[in-house]
């Protein structure tokens, strides 16, 4: 494993590295396979943290048959709950989000907008859980043979640090798009790459 990620493995889940996340995708098998690479898509490409996800209702992101230009969050399933969020839904996000959601209709499925945007199988009426979502993530990345430290909170420390290069390393950017109320909070989730950044200039020295 990188050395970045043993500094800081007391940071909780790490980030998708080269091509984890295709492999992760790619082992997502079976009844609800569709459902699961949407969420880790809208994960990767959102940086929501997978709670709100998981509270997201399909009129959150279509109208009738058409897709909502951006995503909004309520205010209610955000943590802290002190502002809603207005997002952007990224291309690559509404692609997965529409073969799911196709799926679903080919299934005979009513697509109501206060019906969850992904469902548990033990309930329609019921989002997945926390709990399973968890548990969905981390046996793909097993399967895939992935080293471990991968969770839900993968996509969210990705997003930081793909947002990060893209920004010119502008944490003030990454920290308004990660909802955070603290500068210091976005910093811990970019110290894989400010430890990257730290190693090169040490290096060129």
């Amino acid at each position: 494993m990188p050395r970045r990620y043993l500094r800081g493995m007391n940071c909780g889940a790490r980030p998708f590295e080269g091509t984890e996340k295709s492999q992760i995708l790619a082992a997502l098998t079976g009844y609800s396979a569709q459902r699961d690479r949407a969420l880790i898509q809208l994960g990767v490409y959102s940086g929501l943290r997978v709670s709100s996800l998981l509270a997201l209702k399909v009129g959150d992101v279509i109208n009738g048959r058409r897709f909502h230009p951006r995503l909004r969050v309520a205010r209610r399933n955000l943590k802290g709950k002190h502002a809603g969020l207005d997002i952007p839904l990224h291309p690559v996000a509404k692609i997965a989000l529409g073969r799911w959601l196709v799926e679903r209709r080919s299934r005979g499925e009513r697509l109501l907008p206060t019906a969850p945007l992904f469902p548990s199988r033990q309930g329609k009426a019921q989002p997945l859980s926390r709990r399973r979502a968890r548990e969905i993530i981390q046996e793909a990345a097993a399967r895939a043979g992935l080293p471990p430290g991968i969770s839900t909170h993968s996509w969210r420390k990705t997003f930081a640090g793909r947002l990060y290069e893209a920004t010119g390393h502008n944490i003030l950017l990454v920290s308004r798009a990660l909802n955070h109320r603290q500068l210091a909070t976005s910093i811990s989730y970019l110290r894989w790459k400010l430890d990257e950044k730290a190693d090169a200039a040490i290096l060129s020295l």
